[in-house]
């Protein structure tokens, strides 16, 4: 008897060992069930930062490329900026020419005019001379040659029947 009650008494320890396990069996399942839960949802989570994630680094080559393109743009506008500094100095330099050129022109046609005037006169003065001479000296003609490369087209000279009288046979101012 005494060996019943000890079994008796091995077996409800063994019982209560068996029933704390199950209880514990019991939290555990309900933890396991919480945890699988828990991860499922954590999985959602990392799908979900995961494609964050993607998007995030397509929107960050995105911007690296529209860096790019913009650096360069940059480089291109400082390059055009340079170009037209040059270009604005080079203008510069052609409308100082410009001014020069016109001066020149203006002095060389103010030359020209006063040189016109002046062979104007001188022809005035040839006339009135060749008039005096053929009056008083016989017959002087005018001729279309040039007088001495001038580029001027009025000579005088003395027709053949006075050709002996005088020592010059044309004259020109």
């Amino acid at each position: 008897l005494s060996l019943l009650h000890q079994r008796k008494a091995q077996l409800e320890r063994e019982n209560e060992v068996l029933a704390a396990a199950a209880a514990q069996r019991t939290d555990l399942e309900v933890q396991l069930k919480d945890a699988l839960a828990a991860n499922a949802s954590l999985e959602v989570q990392l799908s979900e930062i995961l494609a964050t994630n993607a998007r995030l680094e397509a929107e960050c080559s995105k911007h690296d490329e529209e860096a790019a393109r913009r650096k360069q743009w940059e480089m291109q506008q400082a390059e055009i900026a340079r170009s037209f500094g040059e270009l604005q100095g080079v203008v510069s330099l052609l409308v100082r020419r410009l001014a020069v050129i016109n001066s020149q022109h203006q002095r060389l046609a103010d030359e020209k005019g006063a040189a016109e005037a002046a062979a104007a006169a001188l022809r005035v003065e040839l006339y009135k001379w060749q008039a005096l001479r053929t009056s008083k000296v016989g017959s002087w003609t005018v001729s279309s040659a040039p007088i001495g490369g001038t580029g001027h087209n009025l000579a005088v000279s003395r027709s053949s029947a006075t050709a002996g009288r005088s020592s010059s046979s044309s004259r020109a101012r």
